[in-house]
């Protein structure tokens, strides 16, 4: 979100009263390309192509409204009753998923939305007041949210965008200042057609909903429908991982040596506060091209917008900065203040003209910088601005001294503020006593053909809930689903027919348990026949399919991505399975009949290997399957499951 986007410009300590904003917006009509009252008539989630920082292709997510133009306000383009589109950053996006409807083994989660918070969210019905720019070949509020005012047709007003909020406090109302509808058309009128003529402001006070950082609670593709209005946060920290944030080489023009120490300042701000669990790391500088356009597993920072993610450039446009977090919409997970979407990944980005026309002009260029980086760090942790810096929400008290305010002070540095500590303890608070103790006895008792179903032995008391974590081959522990406490079973949906690892750990305001003991479980697949195939093997006169993946180390001790292995049948019941060559065998394999005299199908395995390996039998008549796992450099255990299969028919 730009740190700095208040209708009283950027860097200033002054606390705009209404009709100072109101004159503002006038001012900044004079820049708008058109300014026009329009009504939303649709809204569509659209994708524009880009490149991540390895060249791979990557999709950029974008929101599209289509308005008609109520009055055209001014000697622009735009004429009354003509429709427009008008192209905003941010969005949700559902990611691309194979033939099969099942999701690519490397694809992050399927519906992540991108929080733009600086974006104005307006929807179909709403009609506003609009300066409007043009941006990627279309039409786009001057400034974003900055050049919207809401119009409340009732009681005739135009109104501020009240701004969206996160602190420790419950929800409480926010005063945003209004503008009687009739003289601010009348202003703008004679503004556009020549010098300036005020009219009455007759400012008011119009009261709006305060709002932590929530998920849109819209329906998809808009919103996270049933799981929306809840916060986003990391839910590595907690875990013991580290979130890795990098910068584009070079760094920020107009800085000493680009300003890149004041990115490990941000970083240390937020990670030096004892009651905290926020654990982020510097990795260093990269050749980014994009930094926060599309999903590419990286958190960065570039500067002086190179991929023209911000409409205009400064000092012609207000917004300094800007920063786009990515959530995963499809899942909500506690944590010891309630329930979250788990963020994904986010990117910051300075606006083009900063450096030469801002940090420039700056008694103390490193220490802004490390001012505006830190807030927008706050922003990729999830916090919001706790105040608005105006007369009719102005930053007092604590609010006055955050780092989040959205007033560049200028001097302060990336600095907390005891308001932001409070909101590092409404998201991130550290545990607090011992962790509960953990589940045992976790075992599958249902599936489908998208869900698992589990069940386990709660031996703690006191708990909070339960987190259902799960990983496929050579991929990191990531938690699943949430159940409430003293639960006992929960059910997994929306997998795809790929063998994973689950596990059940119980969570305390001690923080989370020791994990529970692990299954290795895969969703039933449809009935369908057995094609062989290279990676395929058809065993037991093709009732079985039969197919192994395996993940080599990698330097420093990560993993490779996981690999399919090569089969070959040596008899009707039973194949090899091979990893780097087919003179090197790995792995054998067999499915026994055993249906006379004992009723049933058996598994025997065994291999020849240390590496992490995954094996999946179907049996293709009922799509009921098994799986089995080798950990990475565990030698591997024989497979002797005499219980693998019960149907005979």
């Amino acid at each position: 979100m730009p740190a700095h986007a208040t209708l009283a410009g950027v860097g200033s300590d002054a606390r705009p009263s209404p009709d100072e904003q109101r004159r503002a917006f006038l001012q900044r009509s004079l820049l708008a390309e058109a300014v026009v009252e329009l009504t939303v008539l649709d809204r569509a989630p659209q994708t524009e192509p880009g490149r991540d920082s390895a060249g791979a292709a990557v999709t950029i997510p974008r929101t599209r409204l289509r308005a008609r133009v109520d009055e055209a306000l001014g000697a622009g383009p735009l004429r009354r009753g003509e429709e427009i589109d008008l192209l905003l950053p941010g969005g949700l996006l559902t990611l691309p998923r194979d033939a099969d409807g099942s999701a690519r083994r490397d694809a992050p989660p399927r519906t992540v939305g991108a929080w733009v918070p600086a974006s104005p969210q307006l929807r179909p019905g709403d009609r506003a007041v609009v300066l409007l720019d043009r941006w990627h070949g279309a039409w786009t509020p001057l400034d974003l949210r900055a050049g919207v005012l809401r119009i409340d047709a009732e009681a005739g007003l135009a109104v501020v965008d009240p701004p969206s909020r996160l602190d420790s406090e419950p929800a409480r109302p926010v005063e945003v200042a209004a503008f009687p509808l009739d003289p601010l058309r009348r202003d703008l009128a004679a503004r556009l057609a020549g010098p300036a003529v005020d009219s009455d402001p007759g400012v008011q006070s119009a009261t709006a909903a305060f709002a932590l950082t929530l998920s849109p609670d819209a329906l998809p593709p808009f919103g996270c429908g049933d799981g929306g209005g809840n916060p986003i946060r990391w839910f590595e920290f907690e875990r013991g991982q580290q979130v890795e944030v990098l910068a584009r080489s070079g760094g920020q023009i107009g800085v000493p040596n680009g300003g890149l120490s004041q990115v490990e300042a941000a970083i240390g701000a937020w990670n030096n506060d004892a009651q905290s669990d926020v654990r982020l790391v510097y990795g260093g500088e990269t050749e980014l091209t994009l930094a926060i356009a599309g999903l590419d597993g990286r958190n960065s920072i570039a500067f002086e917008d190179p991929g023209d993610q911000i409409p205009g450039s400064y000092p012609q446009r207000v917004l300094i900065a800007l920063t786009v977090v990515f959530f995963d919409c499809e899942r909500l997970l506690s944590f010891a203040g309630g329930l979250a979407h788990p963020i994904v990944e986010f990117g910051i980005v300075t606006q083009d003209g900063v450096g030469s026309f801002f940090f420039g002009n700056q008694a103390n260029p490193l220490s802004a910088l490390g001012e505006v980086l830190g807030h927008e760090m706050g922003h990729g942790l999830g916090f919001a601005h706790p105040c608005s810096g105006t007369a009719a929400d102005p930053c007092v008290g604590p609010e006055n001294s955050a780092l989040m305010r959205p007033i560049l002070q200028g001097d302060r540095g990336a600095v907390l503020g005891s308001d932001d500590r409070a909101a590092l303890a409404a998201l991130y608070r550290a545990p607090v006593g011992p962790p509960p103790a953990a589940p045992s006895n976790l075992r599958l008792t249902a599936s489908t053909t998208s869900s698992l179903s589990f069940e386990w032995n709660d031996e703690s008391s006191g708990e909070l809930g339960f987190e259902i974590e799960s990983r496929s081959l050579a991929e990191p522990w990531e938690p699943l689903i949430s159940a409430p406490a003293g639960a006992t079973t929960a059910t997994v949906n929306g997998l795809d027919a790929e063998p994973r690892l689950f596990r059940v750990r119980a969570r305390s305001t001690g923080g989370l348990s020791a994990p529970s003991n692990q299954i290795a479980a895969t969703p039933r697949f449809d009935i369908a026949p057995c094609v062989q195939d290279e990676h395929t093997l058809c065993l037991n006169r093709g009732r079985f399919l039969v197919r192994s993946s395996f993940s080599m180390p990698a330097p420093g001790g990560a993993a490779e991505p996981g690999e399919p292995a090569s089969g070959e049948l040596l008899t009707e019941d039973t194949g090899t399975f091979w990893f780097f060559s087919p003179s090197n065998v790995e792995l054998v394999l067999k499915v026994v009949d055993a249906c006379v005299p004992f009723g049933g199908y058996w598994v025997f395995g065994g291999a020849l290997t240390d590496v992490e390996t995954s094996i999946l039998v179907v049996d293709t008549t009922s799509g009921e399957t098994r799986t089995y796992f080798n950990p990475a450099a565990t030698p591997f255990q024989p497979i002797q499951d005499t219980a693998a299969f019960s149907s005979c028919l």
